[in-house]
């Protein structure tokens, strides 16, 4: 695993050198960090914030990345890190964009990430998370894309999502989400794709579909969904995609598709 690319602030580095990373700069002055896979890599290396005291060892990710206070992107994506997400990534308090994708990590989501106020992009699809979607989410004032898709996450979606007025992109693909889909996460002014399939959602297709105007991609298909897809479904003027294949529909087609 090589660094594909860094920047950093007013502090000289060095490319194309492999972990450990921490002492070819000054953490104080990294802003984007790059690992992604380039080769052959040691399948489940885990990822782990390490003491002080091992932080030039070799194996693994034995970066403290916690410590990397200005850091603002961060990817770890195409990897095959294994193990819980550490809770002392929590430290890289200025994260906007963080994607942990397509790796090998388990266990729940960490709390301590509640603090990431200015986080506006989490990808982490791909993984073995376990847990609830954390209520925390809800508070985070800048978040525009969530992709938490190809996990094992369990229990309702958060109703406060709804709340999430910045949010354009919800991806919860193949899940064991449960419940009903909060009829406030359909109303948000700028959320153009819902992406909810393959879980194990019951309920209804909230009527008030037609009140997110920038909706262009539902997803909802492979659920246990009920009732009859809402005439109001007609009004959603943006809307280019919908799939609800594999429910319990029932009901008419409403005309308001062709008008």
């Amino acid at each position: 695993m090589g660094i594909v690319s860094i920047q950093t602030l007013n502090c000289p580095i060095q490319l194309g050198i492999a972990p450990p990373v921490a002492a070819a700069y000054s953490a104080s002055c990294l802003l984007h960090l790059y690992l992604r896979r380039r080769g052959p890599t040691r399948r489940g290396a885990p990822l782990r914030t390490p003491s002080p005291a091992s932080s030039s060892s070799t194996s693994g990710t034995a970066v403290n990345l916690g410590a990397l206070d200005r850091l603002e992107f961060l990817d770890l994506s195409m990897n095959e890190l294994s193990g819980a997400i550490p809770a002392a990534l929590a430290g890289a308090s200025r994260l906007r964009f963080w994607n942990l994708s397509n790796n090998v990590l388990s266990g729940a989501i960490p709390d301590e990430f509640r603090g990431l106020r200015e986080l506006q992009e989490l990808q982490i699809f791909s993984n073995n998370l376990i847990g609830s979607l954390p209520g925390w989410l809800v508070g985070l004032p800048g978040l525009r894309v969530l992709s938490a898709y190809e996990n094992s996450l369990s229990g309702p979606i958060p109703t406060g999502l709804g709340l999430s007025s910045e949010l354009q992109v919800l991806n919860l693909h193949s899940n064991a989400l449960e419940g009903s889909i909060p009829s406030s996460l359909i109303e948000l002014g700028n959320l153009q794709v819902l992406i909810l399939t393959l879980n194990w959602l019951n309920g209804t297709i909230p009527e008030t579909i037609d009140r997110c105007h920038g909706l262009s991609n539902v997803r909802i298909g492979d659920n246990r969904l009920a009732g009859a897809i809402p005439a109001s479904i007609g009004d959603a003027t943006n809307l280019t995609y919908f799939e609800a294949n594999n429910n319990k529909l029932s009901g008419g087609i409403p005309t308001q598709f062709v008008h």
